[in-house]
């Protein structure tokens, strides 16, 4: 049995973490033996922990303190984070996987000699949104972490070439496996009833938080009321931008058009009685969300970003739009004002969907780790 370490950030509502609860509820308990250790240990999913996964603990129980957060910008802060992960981890594994860029490539990166194998996971277009280069003293410290690891793992063809031109790393270092999403418990946890819609119906769910571009949705909405839209828009989702939007919300009168529920640990009835699913982004990787959204043939409507055009084939199977609040507005006008197109891209949502089996996905997953 093969002995498996994984680090994260933390248990948050974020796609990245749903994605990595799904895969430890699937791993093979007979072939792989698996310690989970996080940064952070908060998460609304932390208690979705399988009993057979041993989590280890975490290197802070809550937020990292201001002053080891500011020095661990210079090399003795770095010198104290190699420390307390060496700390934690005491024993030798086949393998140690990294779930994200950023703090878990970082710390990784301090114990690679405890493993045969090192793997990292990189879940966004580190070119057009390098959030993770604060957390290191330079591209080339940046660098030298993924240079130190034997596979780097992408969630799309887009991720994997623009990492190529931030660095300068081995091709045949580098994968792509698209995120393993369970169909079978989305479908199910879909049935779960709730209130039928009454207009046209609307629905996005993430964190709410810069990247995601909640004002973009907004300001596209006021455009669509000014033109006498019947809309309604559910937003799923809590984050550090949730008052600025809900503020947004009140100034643009648009109060009866918006209704924020907070995080859902079960947002999939409301994906499955929407008209459209929307996401406004300014950069994704490959986002759940959306094949979530395929899944239960809910037509899609995205910003034109890395993850969002692949999953979209740009506009096969949903509607790419430029990043304006214009264009957004136009991209959901179309399918308002045509049932006929909804149809066409709920069809085409189920058949885009066939490509996100669990099953293959952990088998690309078993064959690097």
């Amino acid at each position: 049995m093969k002995k498996i370490l994984i680090i994260h950030s933390s248990l948050g509502g974020g796609g990245a973490e749903r994605v990595l609860i799904d895969l430890l509820k699937n791993i093979d308990q007979s072939k792989f033996s698996v310690d989970l250790l996080l940064i952070y240990g908060r998460g609304v999913y932390l208690n979705e922990i399988p009993p057979y996964i041993n989590y280890i603990g975490c290197i802070y129980k809550g937020d990292r303190p201001f002053y080891k957060w500011f020095i661990a910008r210079l090399h003795l802060g770095h010198l104290f984070e190699k420390y307390e992960i060496r700390r934690i981890v005491k024993g030798h594994y086949d393998t140690i996987v990294s779930f994200m860029e950023n703090g878990p490539i970082k710390y990784h990166s301090f114990i690679t000699d405890k493993a045969d194998k090192n793997v990292t996971w990189v879940h966004i277009d580190l070119l057009n949104n390098h959030y993770s280069r604060y957390s290191f003293m330079g591209l080339g410290h940046e660098l030298r972490a993924y240079q130190l690891m034997d596979t780097i793992v992408f969630v799309s063809e887009t991720a994997k070439d623009n990492f190529t031109k931030l660095f300068r790393i081995k091709s045949d270092k580098l994968v792509v496996i698209h995120n393993p999403i369970d169909v079978n418990r989305i479908k199910e946890l879909a049935k779960q009833p709730i209130a039928a819609k009454k207009q046209f119906s609307i629905c996005m769910v993430g964190r709410i938080c810069q990247q995601k571009r909640y004002d973009r949705l907004v300001q596209a909405a006021r455009i669509l009321v000014d033109k006498n839209c019947d809309i309604h828009i559910d937003v799923l989702g809590t984050g550090p931008e949730e008052e600025r939007i809900m503020e947004l919300v009140r100034t643009s009168s648009l109060e009866s058009v918006f209704t924020f529920h907070g995080f859902c640990t079960n947002p999939y009835p409301f994906i499955k009685r929407s008209d459209a699913f929307c996401l406004s982004s300014d950069a994704e990787g490959f986002p759940t969300v959306i094949c979530e959204a395929m899944v239960l043939g809910t037509p899609v409507i995205a910003t034109n970003v890395a993850g969002s055009r692949d999953l979209l084939d740009n506009n096969k199977y949903g509607i790419l739009t430029d990043l304006s609040p214009q264009g957004f507005a136009d991209g959901i006008f179309k399918l308002y004002f045509s049932v006929e197109l909804r149809e066409f891209y709920k069809i085409k949502s189920l058949e885009r969907s066939k490509m996100f089996d669990i099953g293959t996905a952990m088998d690309s997953i078993y064959k690097i780790i």
